[in-house]
């Protein structure tokens, strides 16, 4: 997952105008759309938007594109794309998650509930 962000007046999330262009790379030129790239963009603007509005209040606004998806035929499972573009806005404006984890209940239990995503 990669996402870029600038400041700016209002929280934006958009997509960029190639996000799965790295299957060219990765399969060459007989690459192919899938029938769930339209769900994993969703979900990639989805986690981007849950991740922005948890961001502490001083903070700032951003405008936020999602470059790229990438995905796996073999381990890419529903909520994945979220967490991914979740995890990757916190990195690309300096967020640090102090809360890294904690147990509850005899479980590990991530912040990222935050974001609406079961891990593990």
């Amino acid at each position: 997952m990669t996402v870029a962000a600038q400041r700016s007046s209002t929280n934006a999330v958009v997509v960029g105008t190639a996000p799965f262009a790295w299957r060219l790379d990765a399969y060459g030129p007989f690459a192919y759309r899938l029938d769930t790239d339209t769900e994993e963009i969703d979900e990639a603007v989805d986690g981007v938007r849950r991740a922005l509005d948890v961001l502490p209040g001083d903070s700032g606004s951003f405008l936020v594109v999602v470059v790229a998806v990438q995905t796996s035929n073999v381990d890419t499972w529903p909520g994945d794309v979220r967490y991914a573009a979740g995890q990757a806005l916190w990195s690309a404006v300096g967020h640090q998650r102090t809360d890294s984890r904690k147990i509850s209940e005899g479980r590990l239990v991530f912040p990222d509930k935050s974001i609406d995503v079961t891990v593990g």
